[in-house]
């Protein structure tokens, strides 16, 4: 399952969405939900509203942030059938997947019985079309959760037992007044505090 969290996204997001149905070797569903975008991000999603594999959710009113939203659709929303995924990925709305990108994410949460992956990405520059690597695969220290993630959101991709908890971690801190706060680094925290295994792809 792909949570894609959407606010005023319509110059990025079609190919963002083209990207994650073209994943090679899985089955998924996107869930897109939307943040009462004020630009022409639901008109864009107008040409997917016919696929199977993907449900558009509108907010019913502006969380504020992506971070807000993200949890929020964890939080508040009752996936049918939750228990046939697993594993669940968030993907912010103006990136490009890889298409081996969930593949190699299921493959070392298989492998290494992991319950959190996330992995090093390129930075795009748009200006210049330069590409740059952004080195999140280092060793994990004792207490590095308490300072920051284990890489961006975005590449997070998690066990369904995994969801379970951290859903039910969220319905009881109330986060949404917090200065500055950050869906990576609560995921990872969550994760660390936990003891839950985390694996850091170098790719």
């Amino acid at each position: 399952l792909v949570i894609l969290a959407s606010y005023n996204g319509e110059k990025y997001i079609k190919e963002q969405i083209d990207s994650i149905l073209s994943q090679e070797d899985v089955d998924l569903d996107i869930k897109i939900f939307d943040d009462v975008s004020t630009d022409n991000t639901l008109s864009v999603l107008e040409c997917f509203k016919n696929n199977d594999q993907i449900e558009i959710i509108q907010n019913p009113i502006r969380s504020g942030s992506a971070a807000n939203n993200f949890f929020n659709a964890i939080k508040n929303n009752n996936f049918n059938h939750i228990d046939e995924y697993d594993f669940i990925a968030f993907a912010d709305q103006d990136d490009i997947w890889l298409p081996r990108k969930l593949k190699a994410a299921s493959e070392m949460l298989t492998l290494q019985h992991s319950d959190l992956y996330c992995s090093n990405l390129i930075l795009w520059d748009e200006q210049t079309n330069n590409e740059m690597i952004i080195s999140k695969s280092y060793p994990q220290k004792k207490y590095d959760y308490l300072f920051e993630g284990g890489s961006a959101g975005c590449t997070y991709v998690f066990t369904n037992e995994f969801y379970l908890g951290l859903k039910d971690i969220l319905k009881s801190v109330n986060y949404t007044e917090w200065k500055y706060f950050s869906h990576d680094w609560f995921v990872y925290f969550y994760a660390r505090i936990n003891d839950f295994k985390v694996s850091i792809d170098s790719n």
